[in-house]
């Protein structure tokens, strides 16, 4: 209730704000203002102080206005809507002014009129803060009174006769009620919050008008004159002040309001509570009268069924079973319609409570900062919320039930149409009973027929409409769980985005030191362990068979070691040279590394179970049992890897790494597992919250352990260190042995690298440490996590790596022992021989190992891509792991989410049920932005699309396509089609990431097609050739083929072009387009053979059938040359100086025309010059008729000999 201080404070405003209105004047430099809206008092005012001189002339001979009015008695009156209309009619008649100055001029008054409706709008609220004033100690008289009410007690009575559908929306009619109140509520706790923040806009308002109405009242008054223009900016000035005079009135009452419901807010906030919750408790007063009300009339109903079912004729008996069975249906869906009805409101009450205490939160942080406190707040916050298994099993529940529910709904549905006509029904059924019903009277059965029909259908009328309300049920319990589930992600939300950069706790101090040393003689206190140790022992004797199987399996793997060891060791040695290799043998030494690195894991695995699940089991054996589970997975990674980088073992001899590095992770792991593990258990078992003083210990443990970490990462990390300085360049015999499989980038990079990698291995830990102390705790905690998940994920990685490149190295090994090796020639080997001998040296033709490498070429390619692809694949890996591992933690991952480039509109059909249960298409619009997250995404998923589509044929030749019946040529086509399927489907994901989709780029894809076709007609010419090379594969990779003057093997087919590399090694460029409109000889494309025709001429006078025999026979010893077609001979003809002579012979593949040539030239070379056979080479003879004419020349040519005798003579 209002104070009579407050009541007086208000009324004296009221007052004087009134009578300032009608009577105050406001005196400047220029003519005065008179404040306040037209009414009698004013207008009397004004009529008082208006100018005698009505009939004064302008200069220009005009009628004098308002204006020139005021001019003339110093007083500038009311400005009203009609004056400015008629202004604006005078400036619109005006012919003499120019266009723009005219425009400006009807823009002001339009300004004006503006200003004007501000003002009234502005009136309009003062007289309602008016009203609003006197009404106030009536309105607090009655809020009071109404407090002062004793609650009214809620009584349900069920009228006789009622109904489910009568029931059902009097609780829809009390739900509605239920929103109305809480909505009211809401906005009175809005008001009572904003109003001190009200108060503080207004006074900062009042102060900025007064400022702009001084500054306004300044320029009125150097507008002096009687023309047009100054004319009508003094309209707008005077216009802008009235507004801005009338805003601030109305400003000062709004604040004079707010300040006299100070008490009267709270009154009505708690008078609306009050309501909502009895709203609320009235609805659910009658929701449980409701439920109790349909359970107990489905039990009667159905106890009235069976009775009737019991007492029917056998005839009938089947059809009052029946009814009881509906009636008692009803009961099922009438306990399912409760369950639902419960579940629904919990989500309700859970969803208010989770958006007040998110309001709630956000408060406090937005006052009280980044403090330890708030911190300690946050936490709590975020374990307190509900998990998502929650939600996830309410929805798959939701999911499983509703469509059984939509089908007895259907038929229930289609059961009571059929009773439409009970009677008729009724009389049909009495006809096929006739027999069976013997001497009963016929019109007694009929009379029961029709009241067992009219049951029924009665039965189906109300097992419909409680179908109909659970199906309903289910639907809201859907909503709801959805809603509370996006209510609790966007509170998360928020809390991890704060939670990591708040303090959990104050900074490390002495009084920490000596809590942390009690929380240590806690936790070792002997008591407990003894504890434990009971517990354990006597879950042992309660169950001997579990207990003496594990420590049978534990000895078992102690005991046995050794062979398993030995075993291993025999897996681990290379296949022998010549002798096929198997990956089996390297899966089965991981196997056993597993199983040896198992050991201790599963005897405190053992232990750790039985301690928390055992019968005695207390709060503080149970933390020790988890403890133990903890340390479990630490324990068996890090002996599985120190199992695989044991001296000679899997690291060293299947893996090929460096023994520098096995050596140097070996070592580290072994100090790692003495303390890490103990240490680690100890750290799980501080966050017993039963036992005192355990957080400043936990604090201790932790920062223990990352400095253990700090040291084992920097020691085993360091620059010179034995990890990093084997990864530098391979030696000759590494190289030699093979690349290594341990860095997943190539080892050069990890040794440039190793200044970088140690600082980070060995200070981030540090980092988290001195965050810890500092009051960090929780975020460092939480990075230690992930950096500790991060670890465990990049050995998975390498591991995994490094067994597909073991299964590649094995592939490898096998394919070179089923290569054929080249043979040479006996009879060709004896020619060189006898060169080799002739010239004394040895010769390098047909050298073993550069033809068995030229022929193994493509598929060392393969391999090689095969490593780059598992390299990036593993690098892909890694990148997406991390994000998941760090996505939750560093808010900075998600920050980009709010950087929307673009927003989609798309259209969302959803199928929905109406209330007749009758399925329902609901289309509406749904708005999804695009962010710098997706674009980024996008251009991932493209770059690793690209990098790992180029590699997928070799992985397809690798794995699958060598398998099956396709030649190399089919093979690559294969590949080639699957990357594109690759590259394409790539690119389609990244266009659903930026929500790029066909129906919004079609019509500009239409017309870059168009001109695209234009500009890039070749381009487009030659990527549609290269299609069409896939699919009717005129040439294959590998095929010998002559376009033009070219001529050479296919090495590479591309979309747009084909690679030839011809005999010169030149790699030549082959537009498709060519291989579809030239001419094109493929030599090897249905049959490889090919004929070689070598020209040979002799001199006249050899035996030509002798020759023909001798190249025949060198034709068939050479084992280039086929038998089948038959090498032959032709005597072509005489040439000049030769008997011209062909050897035409069959090669199987025309890429050994080098070879054959050179091979039978050699060979017809050695045969000719031991049957003393003459090639032929060209002649010409000479023939002098006549002597006499060249005796002049003679003796000139003679002279100079002659001379030169006589001189050396003398």
């Amino acid at each position: 209730m209002l104070s009579p201080k407050s009541l007086f404070s208000c009324l004296l405003v009221v007052f004087c704000f009134c009578d300032g209105r009608l009577c105050s004047t406001v005196y400047g430099q220029g003519p005065a203002v008179l404040n306040g809206p037209s009414g009698p008092a004013a207008n009397l005012l004004a009529s008082n102080i208006a100018s005698p001189n009505a009939g004064l002339r302008s200069s220009a001979g005009t009628p004098a206005t308002s204006s020139d009015r005021a001019l003339s008695t110093g007083v500038e009156e009311r400005l009203k809507p009609e004056r400015v209309a008629q202004e604006l009619q005078a400036v619109e008649a005006l012919s003499e002014q120019p266009a723009e100055v005219k425009k400006d001029l009807i823009e002001r008054l339009n300004k004006a009129n503006e200003w004007l409706q501000s003002e009234q709008v502005s009136a309009k609220r003062l007289h309602e803060f008016e009203k609003e004033l006197a009404a106030l100690p009536e309105l607090a008289n009655s809020v009071q009174a109404e407090l002062a009410k004793p609650t009214t007690p809620i009584v349900v009575e069920f009228p006789d006769g009622v109904t489910i559908p009568q029931l059902e929306s009097k609780l829809t009619e009390l739900r509605h009620q239920v929103e109305v109140d809480e909505k009211a509520l809401r906005e009175k706790e809005a008001e009572t919050e904003n109003r001190s923040k009200r108060l503080a806009e207004i006074s900062k308002e009042s102060i900025d008008l007064e400022k702009r109405l001084a500054d306004a009242k300044q320029q009125l008054s150097t507008l002096v004159g009687a023309e047009v223009p100054v004319r009508v900016k003094r309209l707008e000035q005077q216009a802008r002040i009235q507004a801005r005079q009338q805003q601030l009135s109305t400003l000062k009452l709004e604040q004079s309001r707010l300040e006299s419901v100070t008490e009267l807010l709270p009154m009505q906030r708690d008078l609306y509570n009050r309501s909502h919750n009895f709203s609320k408790k009235l609805l659910q007063t009658w929701q449980s009268a409701v439920d109790v009300w349909r359970k107990e009339e489905s039990r009667r109903q159905a106890t009235e069924a069976r009775l009737v079912a019991e007492n029917s004729h056998p005839a009938l008996k089947s059809l009052a079973n029946q009814n009881a069975e509906i009636a008692e249906r009803r009961i099922q869906t009438a306990a399912d319609i409760e369950r639902s009805s419960k579940t629904i409101k919990r989500l309700r009450e859970a969803s208010l409570e989770i958006s007040d205490a998110f309001a709630d939160l956000k408060n406090k942080v937005d006052h009280a900062g980044a403090t330890s406190s708030t911190g300690v707040l946050l936490l709590k916050q975020r374990d307190e919320l509900p998990p998502d298994r929650e939600f996830h099993e309410r929805a798959k529940f939701v999911q499983k039930v509703m469509p059984e529910a939509h089908l007895r709904l259907m038929e229930f549905n289609q059961l009571r149409n059929q009773m439409s006509d009970p009677a008729e029904m009724a009389t049909q059924l009495l006809s096929s009973f006739r027999e069976s019903l013997g001497d009963y009277d016929q019109q007694s059965v009929l009379e029961v027929l029709t009241r067992l029909l009219n049951d029924r259908r009665d039965f189906l009328n109300k097992a419909w409409t409680d179908q109909g309300t659970y199906l309903s049920d289910l639907n809201e319990l859907e909503i709801a769980n959805q809603t509370l589930h996006d209510e609790v992600e966007e509170f998360r939300e928020y809390l991890d985005q704060r939670v990591m950069w708040i303090r959990s706790a104050e900074p490390v101090s002495s009084a920490d030191l000596a809590r942390s040393w009690k929380g240590a003689a806690n936790i070792l206190s002997p008591r407990r362990w003894l504890e434990a140790f009971k517990v354990a022992g006597g879950e042992v004797l309660r169950r001997p068979a579990a207990g003496f199987a594990a420590f049978s399996l534990f000895m078992l793997l102690l005991l046995g070691r050794a062979r398993l060891l030995a075993i291993q060791t025999q897996l681990c040695e290379p296949a022998l040279p010549g002798q096929v290799d198997s990956f089996r043998k390297n899966i089965g030494a991981i196997a056993i590394a597993a199983v040896m690195a198992a050991r201790w894991p599963v005897l405190l695995l053992a232990i750790g179970m039985r301690l928390k699940v055992a019968a005695s089991a207390s709060p503080w054996t149970q933390a020790v049992g988890d403890s133990c589970l903890t340390a479990v997975m630490f324990l068996w990674g890090c002996e599985l890897m120190r199992e695989v980088c044991r001296r000679k073992g899997i690291g060293e001899k299947l893996f090929n790494w460096p023994a520098d590095s096995t050596a140097s992770v070996r070592n580290t792991l072994e100090f790692t597992l003495l303390i890490g593990t103990p240490l680690l258990a100890f750290l799980q078992l501080s966050q017993f919250s039963e036992l005192s003083d355990m957080k400043a210990f936990e604090r201790l443990l932790f920062v223990a352990t990352m400095v253990l970490c700090s040291v084992q990462l920097g020691l085993l990390t360091r620059p010179k260190g034995r990890l990093l300085n084997s990864q530098a360049t391979d030696t000759a015999e590494e190289l030699k042995a093979g690349p290594s499989n341990f860095a997943i980038p190539s080892p050069g990079i990890l040794h440039s690298l190793r200044i970088p990698i140690w600082l980070f291995a060995t200070f981030s830990p540090l980092a988290l440490a001195i965050l810890s102390l500092v009051g960090y705790h929780f975020s460092a905690y939480q990075l230690s996590a992930r950096l500790a998940e991060t670890g465990g994920t990049v050995a998975a990685v390498i591991l995994l790596h490094s067994m597909l490149l073991s299964w590649l190295d094995v592939k490898t090994h096998n394919d070179r022992l089923r290569q054929p090796k080249p043979t040479q020639p006996e009879h060709l080997a004896d020619v060189i021989l006898q060169d080799q001998e002739g010239a004394g040296g040895e010769s390098d033709l047909f050298d073993e190992d550069e033809i068995l490498g030229d022929a193994a070429k493509p598929q060392q390619d393969s391999y090689q891509q095969f490593r780059d692809l598992m390299r990036y694949a593993a690098v892909i890996g890694l990148l997406f792991c991390g994000w998941f591992i760090w996505d939750s933690v560093l808010p900075a991952l998600r920050i980009l989410d709010q950087f929307e480039l673009w927003t989609n509109i798309e259209k969302v059909t959803e199928v929905s049920l109406d209330e007749n249960g009758r399925e329902a298409l609901t289309t509406f619009d749904r708005r999804i932005p695009t962010t710098l997250t997706d674009i980024l995404m996008a251009f991932a998923i493209c770059a690793a699309t690209f990098s790992v589509g180029r590699r997928i044929p070799s992985l397809l030749e690798l794995t699958v396509l060598e398998r099956l019946p396709i030649d190399q040529g089919g093979r690559q086509a294969v590949g080639i089609l699957v990357r594109y399927a690759a590259t394409l489907a790539g690119l389609l994901v990244a266009c659903h990431f930026i929500r790029l989709s066909w129906s919004s780029v079609q019509w500009l894809a239409a017309a870059m097609t168009v001109g695209l076709g234009f500009g890039l007609q070749e381009i487009f010419a030659n990527l549609v050739s290269g299609i069409i090379i896939l699919f009717e594969r005129p040439i294959r990779a590998g095929d010998l083929v002559t376009v033009g003057d070219i001529t050479g093997n296919v090495t590479r087919m591309r979309m747009r072009a084909t690679t030839i590399t011809d005999f010169d090694r030149r790699e030549l460029i082959v537009p498709n387009k060519t291989f579809i409109t030239d001419n094109v000889i493929n030599w090897t494309l249905s049959d490889p053979i090919s004929r070689v025709v070598l020209p040979i001429g002799v001199a006249y006078g050899t035996d030509v059938h002798r020759t023909q025999a001798i190249l025949l026979r060198i034709a068939k010893r050479s084992a280039f040359v086929m038998q089948e077609p038959a090498p032959s001979t032709l005597f072509k003809g005489f040439g000049d100086s030769t008997l011209n002579l062909e050897l035409r012979v069959f090669i199987p593949r025309r890429d050994l025309y080098i070879e054959v040539v050179n091979e039978l030239n050699l060979a017809i070379v050695r045969e000719f010059q031991r049957f003393k056979i003459e090639i032929a080479f060209p002649q010409r003879d000479l023939h002098i008729k006549s002597v006499e004419s060249l005796q002049p020349l003679l003796s000139k040519l003679r002279e100079p000999a002659e001379r030169e005798v006589s001189a050396r003579a003398a």
